[in-house]
């Protein structure tokens, strides 16, 4: 069901957005040992040749029993080997979904491990492994 979902959102974004020069996907769980509960994340960023771009985030929780899905949409510029995103309003709940979204300028670094996966890091901190979709 959440697969599903994460299909039918992708989809009404790409008939929105130009012709991507970078799209990557990751599936993320995280643990909390406090609590023992556990989110699944699956992420996915697309890059246009406009520089612009959105990050899809769709959570599931089994303890919470609910789906969450929200878009973040930024404008980008490339900087040496980084990316400058600049990430447009986005909704609180994000910020807990995944660090980097709390920020309005985040600095990324894409860099190729192995066809087709790729680190997407900033310049403190690796933020995740994706694979590429295209």
């Amino acid at each position: 069901m959440l697969f599903l979902g994460f299909v039918s959102v992708y989809k009404i974004l790409m008939s929105r957005v130009h012709v991507p020069i970078f799209e990557c996907r990751a599936k993320v769980s995280i643990q909390n040992q406090t609590t023992l509960s556990s989110k699944h994340l699956d992420f996915f960023i697309s890059m246009n040749e406009k520089n612009k771009g959105y990050i899809l985030v769709t959570a599931s929780s089994a303890e919470e029993r609910k789906d969450i899905s929200r878009v973040v949409y930024f404008n980008y510029t490339k900087e040496g080997n980084y990316y400058s995103l600049h990430l447009k309003k986005r909704e609180p709940i994000l910020e807990s979904l995944l660090w980097i979204l709390k920020y309005d300028d985040v600095k990324i670094k894409i860099v190729p491990v192995s066809a087709p996966d790729y680190i997407l890091s900033s310049p403190m901190e690796t933020i995740l492994l994706c694979t590429a979709t295209g």
